[in-house]
């Protein structure tokens, strides 16, 4: 996982809220004082993250045609007894 996801998940959910809980996570920040409303926002920062991660791994491996991707295929492959 790349800084970047953390980075992006960030920036939107710091510019969804209001005016005055921008203003204390920054303060916080800033003071490097860990309240309860920072330490919130870092973990889900944090979860959001991690989430979109997952799904974007998903996303690579999978076909556009709807078909499992060659290298789900090759996982599965089964050793065919003899007869």
């Amino acid at each position: 996982m790349t800084a970047s996801f953390y980075k992006t998940v960030y920036q939107r959910k710091f510019n969804e809220m209001p005016r005055w809980k921008k203003l204390a996570i920054v303060e916080d920040s800033e003071r490097n004082h860990w309240s309860g409303l920072l330490t919130d926002f870092v973990k889900a920062v944090i979860e959001e993250a991690e989430k979109e991660y997952a799904n974007s791994k998903k996303a690579e491996t999978a076909s556009p045609s709807g078909y499992p991707a060659e290298s789900e295929i090759k996982s599965k492959k089964t050793i065919k007894k003899k007869s």
